[in-house]
């Protein structure tokens, strides 16, 4: 017995090119705003902020600054390698493979 086609009835099946477009538009205004907000805490967190260490307690010379009492706590450090430090020194690595990620995703 065979079996009826399916009907059509995702958006994805309706959806003109202008939608498509659409959703291509959103998705670029908002990674661009992320993009863009991630880079002016950057500059905020690093002209604002001196180096932290995580040896020192929140508030002392050196330490953490409190924003938000113990609630919220900006420590300024820098990193050079991968997640929590590993991989130390292999920025470009990371970058590298971080661009091969985001190609990938947005060819998907």
């Amino acid at each position: 017995m065979a079996e009826a086609p399916a009907s059509i009835t995702s958006s994805e099946a309706r959806e003109t090119p202008a939608g498509r477009r659409g959703r291509w538009a959103l998705f670029g205004g908002l990674a661009g705003a992320v993009v863009l907000l991630d880079q002016l805490t950057k500059v905020w967190v690093d002209g604002a902020f001196a180096l932290a260490s995580r040896g020192i307690p929140a508030g002392e010379p050196g330490g953490p600054t409190e924003l938000v009492g113990d609630l919220l706590r900006i420590a300024k450090t820098y990193n050079d390698g991968a997640i929590f430090g590993f991989l130390e020194s292999s920025a470009m690595l990371m970058a590298a493979l971080s661009v091969l990620v985001i190609i990938g995703i947005v060819w998907y």
